[in-house]
């Protein structure tokens, strides 16, 4: 293990902006729990950085570099650095069709990093892999969504796209699901598959233009005063009514 040099301390301090993650095709992540995640994936670690006082259990032929506590903690983009940090090549994302995908999940300005990655692990644990994004969601690479997913980023397809154009190129091949306030309960709907389910914006729901374009609209029935749930909350609800109908099916 060799030390690292101030060069690569501001190349790995850059990737905390996307402009930099994006022209150098790299990303960061954080902790044991992602480095075993990333090993067990596709992703591609080029560098290793650990403090010098982490006891690391194994190589892996990976390069690896030191740093101390101070390096660190400015390296890292946690409030309480972990002692391991990755750089790694962004995952190769091929294009989504909906040929043999039974559930996909679109999102339409998803503007909370936390709330991406929450979701991103939710659509994992139902067996959903496939996500398309508007190109105003926030990147998939923000490290703070790469936390919050777990891992769950590793093993997706995403793909930032005109979602309008999307839902028409294949609106014969699949039925998109808006979750809207004023739509059917999931409990009494019947869906068609392959399936889209499409959640909006934090603050502003799902553009007016992609309701129109979509099948129909179904809504989680709340019982209480709660006008709706957080986004990644909602998700989980409806990835698992899906998902439980597809298996009973």
């Amino acid at each position: 293990m060799e030390p690292l040099s101030r060069k690569q301390q501001k190349l790995i301090q850059s990737l905390k902006q996307k402009k930099y993650r994006d022209q150098l095709d790299l990303f960061l992540f954080e902790g044991k729990k992602l480095l075993d995640e990333a090993i067990g994936s596709q992703v591609e670690i080029s560098t290793l950085v650990v403090e010098d006082s982490y006891e690391l259990e194994f190589d892996n032929g990976l390069s690896i570099r030191t740093v101390d506590s101070v390096a660190m903690k400015k390296l890292s983009n946690l409030k309480q650095a972990p002692g391991i940090l990755g750089v790694a090549k962004q995952l190769k994302f091929e294009p989504i069709t909906p040929k043999r995908q039974d559930v996909m999940l679109m999102l339409d300005q998803i503007s909370d990093p936390g709330n991406l990655g929450t979701i991103i692990r939710n659509a994992v644990a139902f067996g959903v892999t496939h996500i398309i994004c508007s190109e105003n969601t926030v990147d998939c690479y923000n490290s703070k969504t790469v936390q919050a997913s777990m891992g769950a980023l590793f093993k997706t397809n995403m793909l930032y796209t005109d979602l309008s154009e999307w839902i028409k190129k294949y609106s014969t091949d699949v039925a998109v699901y808006p979750a809207d306030l004023s739509g059917e309960s999931i409990y009494g709907s019947d869906w068609t598959y392959p399936a889209v389910i499409l959640l909006g914006s934090e603050s502003h729901g799902i553009e007016p233009a992609l309701l129109k374009l979509s099948n129909r609209a179904i809504k989680i029935p709340i019982h209480s005063n709660i006008e709706s749930l957080n986004v990644s909350s909602a998700s989980a609800v409806l990835l698992a009514e899906f998902r439980r109908r597809l298996n009973n099916g």
